[in-house]
């Protein structure tokens, strides 16, 4: 399984789609606190999922043998997602 592969099958997990239905409301709302709000849940969650990683030995073995992708590319698409959504919202921001 490739980091691709992980990144699709971790983004279709309960958390992340109820964050990225979140960027799309923060997005219909353009308030700025409430991205801030998205950015870090969003940030939480993949400290989890970071952490998960790190502390469990059998999911580093299968991720030697091939079993598991790396949370990498996830981790790095999730960040873009934040930061591409606080420039949208900070430039066209509603007073």
């Amino acid at each position: 399984m490739t980091g691709l592969h992980e990144a699709l099958t971790l983004s279709m997990t309960t958390p992340s789609l109820i964050l990225g239905y979140s960027i799309l409301i923060a997005l219909a709302l353009r308030k700025l606190w409430f991205s801030v709000l998205i950015c870090m849940l969003w940030g939480a969650w993949a400290l989890h999922l970071l952490l998960d990683q790190i502390g469990n030995e059998p999911l580093i073995t299968a991720q030697k043998i091939g079993c598991i992708g790396s949370t990498v590319p996830y981790i790095l698409i999730g960040s873009a997602l934040c930061t591409a959504m606080l420039c949208i919202i900070f430039i066209y921001r509603r007073p």
